[in-house]
């Protein structure tokens, strides 16, 4: 085995640790996010429903993010965060 072939392994060893130590840790995480964004909604003052929208938002922006993690690796993932920003941006200006 070559040098250059050993650290692709070891980068993709690297990787598939990372994917199942976040893959073992999001339920916690999407829960912290949604719990976060709605105790936000309400000291803010809204309603019970809209702090649980904006709450329910929040834990499906922390799954879809995990799976273009999953999916796409790391360079994709940062790839698909500029065009949903540029995208989002967009939109704004249009608006």
């Amino acid at each position: 085995m070559t040098e250059e072939a050993a650290m692709n392994d070891l980068k993709d060893e690297k990787e598939r640790a990372a994917l199942d130590r976040l893959r073992a840790n999001l339920p916690v995480l999407a829960a912290a996010a949604m719990a976060g964004t709605f105790a936000a909604f309400k000291v803010l003052g809204s309603t019970d429903f809209y702090a649980f929208l904006g709450g329910l938002a929040m834990f499906g922006l922390v799954v879809i993010l995990f799976k273009l993690r999953e999916w796409f690796g790391v360079n994709g993932y940062l790839t698909a965060l500029f065009v949903g920003a540029v995208v989002l941006f967009l939109i704004n200006l249009v608006l």
